[in-house]
């Protein structure tokens, strides 16, 4: 009998584990697949992580939450190579912890790398798992973005991830991610991807440019002249221009995104204010048909000098998920008018 129960505990033990880091493609995950977070919380994250068998390519604007590095440091244990490109300096905002990633204990596991001082920063979320498939997201990998911090006020992140499944993509981010790591220089021209600074601005126009009934959009920040002129372009051409965000996203005391706010509203844009969820998300809906996802805001710096990416997708599942996404949120959130520049706080 001893013997018996000890067979059986070492099989409930190797099950076990075999359920926690199971090799391969994450199962459920499609080319219609859309994460939604912060409902869906770490899980893309940890079932990337957990099916890699030899090699993780990651790139990561922020990088500190304990339960993601300690599944990268279990991937390494279990023999599987982690690559890690961040950024070195992030952004300090005002009424944020600001946590920055750990690289020293990084460094114990995983190679890590920083982009050349050609680009502004390192702003894309993206996973290459083996070199066969990948995760692309719009959500920074901090525990803020994924719980909050509720005694000091602060809601986690409305955010989104998508797999990338398709061998000719995922074989451009390896592309990308190789170059980008080495500073060599790569033509990005004809790309499947959103890549900024190479195509970022244009495709977005491109975008803009094409809707013919409504653009529905949710971004952390609106301060680019182009974008928001192109945005108050199609208003005042008829199309319902629909803009989900939240006030004071950088801090109490300043609002950088009401200039281009009151420009949209002006040419008959609908803003609308979140206050339920910390509004990080960077979409681009056009006629409920074509759709962008991805890390980059409206912003020129980054549109012009960050590395960004995005995809753009006409999968008819994956929008509609979407879109009700952004309903939901879109009927919980306040309707502005225009705004006071000289605004120092958040409205009650």
């Amino acid at each position: 009998m001893l013997k018996g129960s000890r067979i059986i505990t070492v099989c409930l033990l190797m099950c076990s584990f075999a359920a926690q880091v199971q090799a391969g493609r994450p199962k459920g995950w499609q080319e219609d697949t859309v994460f939604v977070l912060p409902e869906a919380g770490r899980s893309p994250w940890l079932e990337a992580i957990a099916g890699a068998e030899r090699t993780i390519e990651m790139s990561a604007y922020k990088l500190s939450d304990p339960q993601i590095i300690a599944a990268l440091k279990a991937a390494s244990q279990r023999g599987v190579s982690i690559h890690l490109l961040l950024q070195e300096e992030t952004y300090q905002h005002g009424g944020s912890e600001n946590a920055a990633s750990p690289v020293a204990a990084l460094k114990n596991f995983a190679t890590l790398y920083t982009l050349s001082k050609r680009f502004s920063q390192s702003h894309h979320k993206m996973i290459l798992v083996d070199g066969q498939w990948g995760l692309v997201s719009t959500g920074n990998l901090d525990a803020e973005s994924f719980d909050g911090i509720t005694d000091k006020g602060i809601k986690p992140a409305r955010d989104f991830a998508v797999p990338v499944l398709d061998k000719a993509r995922v074989a451009e981010m390896a592309r990308v991610f190789q170059a980008d790591i080495k500073d060599a220089r790569l033509s990005l021209k004809g790309a499947q991807l959103v890549w900024g600074p190479d195509n970022g601005r244009s495709t977005f126009l491109a975008l803009i440019n094409s809707a013919q009934k409504s653009i529905d959009v949710y971004q952390q920040s609106v301060q680019d002249e182009g974008l928001a002129l192109a945005l108050a372009g199609a208003a005042r051409a008829g199309v319902q221009v629909r803009l989900l965000m939240m006030a004071f996203p950088f801090g109490p005391k300043k609002d950088p995104n009401i200039p281009s706010q009151n420009l949209l509203m002006g040419a008959g844009a609908q803003l609308n204010l979140a206050t339920h969820l910390y509004i990080h998300a960077k979409i681009v809906i056009v006629d409920g048909r074509t759709m962008y996802l991805g890390s980059s805001n409206f912003y020129a710096p980054t549109l012009d000098g960050a590395r960004e990416l995005g995809v753009v997708s006409e999968n008819e599942t994956l929008i509609t998920r979407v879109q009700e996404v952004f309903e939901k949120d879109w009927a919980v959130s306040q309707k502005s008018g225009i705004r006071k520049e000289g605004e120092n706080k958040e409205p009650k």
